[in-house]
């Protein structure tokens, strides 16, 4: 379905270009990213209404969308099954929010999260997969942005824990927890 609408939409634009310098193929994957990942966010704001939790996923998406792109990590077969499993991430963190399962000692949690979180991000970010292969100086850098976004959202979570804001910080603690499990997946993958 992605495809289709990426494809067409490609088509329609280069035939409005009179100089065809851009591979279709390089359009058609740009505007595929662009369509999954603007259902993917909709998807995710309408679960957090339904949740009541739209400024807990806003937060959520701040922190999880940039450190997701320079972490790597597991990505799906194709962008229905990307959605499916995104989808299944929102509703579960949603959902265990609901009965209250971050509300328990969350402090703890939270200090477990990021322990595990910083231990996986520093040790095996950037992941690639087939989607996304990287020069040498690529993975240097990304993995230096990978390190300075942990680091800022560490500083960021410990101040908001430290001012007592730790129902805002709870949300970034879990996207640095859901980019960590994906890196853990895609390192299972490999293996």
């Amino acid at each position: 379905m992605f495809h289709k609408l990426a494809d067409s939409t490609a088509s329609f634009f280069l035939d409005s270009i009179k100089e065809k310098q851009l591979e279709k193929s390089v359009i058609v994957y740009g505007l595929e990213v662009l369509i999954s990942s603007t259902v993917n966010i909709i998807i995710a704001l309408v679960i957090s209404i339904l949740f009541h939790n739209f400024i807990e996923v806003i937060i959520f998406l701040l922190f999880y969308c940039p450190m997701r792109q320079y972490t790597g990590g597991y990505h799906a077969k194709n962008y229905g099954l990307c959605t499916l499993v995104f989808t299944f991430m929102i509703l579960t963190i949603n959902t265990l929010d609901f009965v209250g399962f971050f509300d328990w000692n969350m402090r703890l949690i939270s200090v477990a999260m990021m322990v595990y979180s910083i231990f996986i991000i520093m040790r095996f970010a950037p992941i690639m997969n087939e989607n996304k292969i990287l020069s040498k100086e690529e993975v240097i850098v990304y993995k230096k942005r990978a390190r300075l976004l942990l680091g800022l959202d560490c500083m960021i979570i410990f101040i908001l824990q430290l001012f007592g804001k730790a129902q805002i910080s709870k949300y970034q603690v879990i996207a640095l927890s859901c980019v960590s499990l994906l890196l853990v997946f895609e390192k299972m993958k490999g293996e």
